[in-house]
């Protein structure tokens, strides 16, 4: 066991020392194969490593073929000229252009590879060849035009003689021209140097020329721009015109202000006309009803004819009361006529009280609105406390109907006055709507008046942004409506006219009818009216309108329509308003149920919510108290007798 272990471990080492030996052996073969290779690579060491890195290292033909082939690469596309550079050169450069990535690879010191340089050369060849045959093609070319100038040149010699003999007419008769104009040209100058002179003198001749027309031409300009101002009305400075149009610019300028200052007076007295045409009709309907008040309750004595009638019904009571008649018929008659309660002591003593306790009431409600608002006297005098005085007898009936009477009037001009400032309010709700169809009016006035060459209106100059320039307006509008119908070819623009200021119209008489609280009656329209006889109809009655509107709330136009703070107050107090005429209604039963009353059926009385909720509710609350008001005034000219 031990031999053959023994053995065995001397046959591994023997092999272990054949193995080392052939690797030896190998070793040296490859070293010698290395620096063979190197030596004719021009390596003269004796180090393997040494041989394998000389091996590994450029070839220095290669890098010189390289270098070469790079150089003469970037030649051939520096060659180019700079006309060539967009066309020729761009178009080479395209077609290397993977060559040209390849090299832009390249870092600095470097040069292209065996296989790049390969590609470089096989590509400049085909370029090449591609250049020179494009050169060949341009010489060609070049020759061809050289003998074609060539041959023109010859031609030129004759044309040239020709041309010199014209040249030489030419500076004779520029010499002549010149000599006309006062130059005197010397004998050994050119034809340009002469053309020249003859030029300048003709262009300082046209250019005075173009000045003096310039200057006439702005003279006109400056003319007619100064009667274009003038036209309109507005200033210039006639300074800067010849004396000739200076004169005549300031005769049109004094024209056009005097036609305009006429037609301003003309529109304004026209305005005013209308304004107090409407103010004098309201005056005359309220001084008439005054003067029935007047009339009718306090100062004036029965007609003649009532008298007559009672003396007449006095002889027949006499003389049927001597025949021993019964008169009491006759006497009723008389009684009426006279108008006369006979009333118990019961029934006068009940009445006077109910008055008396409804005065009471109404008295309370009158001092609050005359505290928030003073438009009558004070209410004390109904109700007069220890030292105070009142002209009324309130320990009698009539006294009491009187003071009703007076009370009730008083009621009245606070509910007025709540309409009225109720009203301002509607019609200052209905200025937008009304400011936006008036515009167009206008706008269309103004057009029609530029197409008939007429001047512009006086209400295209106002400022109708405003609440006061829409209410001044109409007046205004309607007198140049009125001036427009009197310019001549105005009847082709009608029709367009008459239906937007029937529409414009009847927009301001149902705002104004609305805040007025009363019915405006309306023209109506004739059968078979033409649009111009219709235009002159609505004008006149949009002056109408106009008046109307400045005779009832001129006093809200002069505070620009904006309602008091005791009147914004007033209209908070519905429901006093209210009360104080259920109070004057009260004492209407009382009085209606006396025997020998007037008969009468007095509108109903709106509903107890609020009376200024709604324009309806305030308006039957004025037509209540009007038709109270009117009852109790007849009924305190009665006289009250004791039966």
């Amino acid at each position: 066991m031990r031999a053959t272990l023994l053995r065995l471990e001397r046959q591994q080492q023997e092999s272990e020392e054949l193995g080392l030996e052939l690797l030896q052996r190998t070793y040296d073969e490859l070293a010698e194969a290395v620096l063979g290779m190197a030596a004719t690579r021009g390596y003269l060491g004796r180090d393997p490593l040494g041989a394998v890195t000389h091996l590994g290292g450029p070839d220095q033909e290669g890098v010189q073929l390289g270098s070469l082939v790079l150089e003469l690469w970037r030649a051939f596309f520096d060659g180019f000229r700079p006309d060539e550079a967009q066309f020729e050169a761009a178009r080479f450069r395209t077609a290397a252009g993977h060559i040209d990535e390849e090299l832009q690879r390249l870092g600095p010191g470097e040069v292209p590879v065996s296989t790049l340089t390969v590609q470089m050369l096989e590509t400049l060849v085909g370029l090449w060849e591609e250049r020179q045959e494009a050169l060949n093609q341009r010489l060609d070319m070049l020759i061809g035009e050289l003998s074609e100038h060539q041959q023109r040149l010859g031609s030129s010699d004759l044309q040239r003689a020709y041309t010199e003999d014209e040249l030489g007419q030419a500076l004779g008769l520029i010499r002549g021209v010149l000599g006309e104009l006062g130059e005197k040209p010397k004998p050994d100058d050119k034809i340009a140097a002469l053309l020249a002179r003859l030029v300048k003198r003709w262009r300082d001749e046209l250019h005075a020329r173009k000045h003096e027309a310039d200057t006439v031409a702005a003279q006109q300009r400056d003319f007619l721009a100064a009667l274009s101002a003038v036209a309109v009305g507005k200033s210039c400075d006639p300074s800067q015109l010849t004396k000739s149009g200076a004169s005549v610019v300031r005769a049109i300028g004094d024209l056009v202000a005097a036609n305009r200052e006429q037609e301003r007076m003309t529109r304004e007295l026209e305005r005013r006309c209308a304004e107090l045409d409407a103010r004098n009709r309201e005056l005359s309907a309220e001084l008439g009803a005054r003067d029935q008040l007047i009339n009718r309750y306090e100062f004036t004595q029965f007609s003649q004819d009532a008298e007559d009638q009672r003396l007449e019904l006095y002889r027949q009571i006499l003389a049927g009361q001597d025949r021993g008649n019964d008169m009491t018929a006759l006497v009723e008659q008389v009684r009426e006529l006279e108008r006369v309660f006979v009333l118990p002591p019961s029934e006068i003593n009940q009445a006077l009280s109910l008055i008396d306790r409804l005065l009471d009431s109404l008295v309370k409600g009158l001092a609050e609105l005359r505290r928030t608002m003073p438009l009558t006297e004070d209410p004390k005098r109904y109700r007069p406390r220890l030292l105070g005085s009142t002209p009324y007898k309130l320990k009698t009936l009539s006294g009491g109907m009187q003071a009703s009477r007076d009370a009730a009037r008083d009621v009245l001009a606070y509910i007025g006055r709540a309409r009225w400032a109720f009203g301002v309010s509607l019609l200052g709700k209905e200025f937008p709507k009304l400011r936006k169809i008036f515009t167009e009016m206008v706008r269309l006035v103004g057009d029609t008046r530029d197409k008939l060459g007429g001047p512009p209106p006086a209400s295209c100059t106002m400022n109708i942004g405003t609440d006061d320039g829409l209410a001044a307006l109409p007046a205004v509008l309607a007198t140049d409506l009125k001036s427009l119908m009197r310019i001549r070819g105005v009847a082709r623009h009608a029709p367009e006219i008459a239906p937007l200021l029937e529409e414009c119209v009847g927009l301001f008489h149902a705002a104004l009818q609305r805040a007025r609280g009363e019915t405006v009656v309306r023209a109506e329209a004739p059968n078979r009216e033409t649009n111009t006889k219709a235009i002159g109809r609505l004008a006149e009655e949009l002056l109408d309108l106009a008046g109307l509107m400045e005779a009832v709330f001129a006093e809200a136009k002069s505070r620009s329509w904006q309602l008091l703070p005791e009147e914004q107050a007033l209209l908070q107090l519905d429901s006093v308003l209210g009360l104080a005429v259920r109070d004057v209604d009260g004492m209407c039963d009382v009085l209606a149920v006396l025997r020998g009353a007037p008969a009468t059926e007095f509108p109903k009385m709106p509903n107890a919510r609020s009376a200024t909720a709604r324009r309806g509710d305030l308006d039957r609350l004025l037509a209540a108290a009007k038709a109270r008001v009117t009852w109790l005034e007849d009924v305190a000219r009665y006289r009250v007798e004791m039966a």
